[in-house]
């Protein structure tokens, strides 16, 4: 029986750490860190030369100051002027009153009728001269007593008024802001609004001659309005057809 193999030789030396080698102290700093480099020589950059500025010196506030800021302020100065001027007289022409400049009712009755726009002017001399009451005005006593004979009855009145130069009748039949009209009117013309309103009446739809006979012919109802319509005999020989607009209290508000 054979024994225990025989080593096969010497075995590897024990570990031992390597020999250390000397360090310098303080240890080298690091390479500092930058652009690599350049493979050619770099000429060097021209200095800076600030750029030269020919403009107008600026203002306090950084805006240019110079001649073309004096002219747009003598323009915008001028202009300034001028529209104070045109103010100063507009309100000067505005406030005029026509009878302190010597305008007088001539020049007065040249305004538009105080009744309402597309009327002739007032005018005192539109009044005929001449007052005829016959033959009397006819109606149909079926329109009188119908249901709007109210209405009917107030413009035969109306008209009859004013056929016999009764102002202050034919003022009383209109509606207040026809009196308040006439009011107004009256001062510039220097007479009284009763006159007014049979001026304007003669003015506008009789062309200033007086009505010589007539007739009513009907009466149309409206939810807040009548309108009466009159033919009229006139002195001249000639016809007029005149309509009476009524309001909703049977008060004169217009004619046409």
């Amino acid at each position: 029986m054979s024994g225990a193999p025989a080593p096969w030789g010497p075995g590897p030396p024990p570990w031992q750490p390597p020999p250390s080698q000397p360090q310098p102290w303080p240890p080298a700093p690091s390479p500092a860190w930058g652009p690599p480099a350049a493979w050619w020589p770099v000429p060097p950059l021209p200095p800076v030369v600030p750029a030269r500025y020919d403009g107008p010196e600026p203002g306090p506030d950084g805006g240019p100051r110079g001649r073309w800021t004096r002219l747009v302020v003598a323009v915008v100065a001028a202009l300034v002027l001028v529209a104070g001027a045109v103010v100063a007289l507009l309100l000067a022409g505005g406030g005029s009153d026509p009878e302190a400049a010597g305008a007088g009712p001539a020049a007065a009755s040249a305004e538009p009728l105080l009744f309402g726009a597309g009327k002739r002017p007032v005018r005192l001399d539109s009044i005929p001269d001449t007052v005829l009451l016959d033959p009397a005005l006819t109606w149909d006593r079926a329109v009188i007593d119908g249901p709007d004979g109210a209405a009917a009855t107030t413009a035969l009145r109306f008209v009859q008024a004013v056929r016999a130069h009764d102002w202050a009748t034919a003022y009383g039949l209109c509606a207040a802001e026809v009196r308040q009209a006439a009011t107004a009117r009256a001062r510039p013309l220097a007479t009284n609004p009763p006159t007014v309103v049979g001026a304007a009446f003669y003015g506008d739809e009789l062309r200033g001659r007086a009505i010589a006979g007539g007739a009513l012919l009907a009466v149309e109802p409206y939810p807040s309005e009548h309108l009466v319509t009159f033919r009229l005999q006139l002195a001249d020989a000639s016809t007029a057809t005149v309509t009476l607009w009524l309001d909703h209290d049977d008060a004169v508000q217009d004619w046409t």
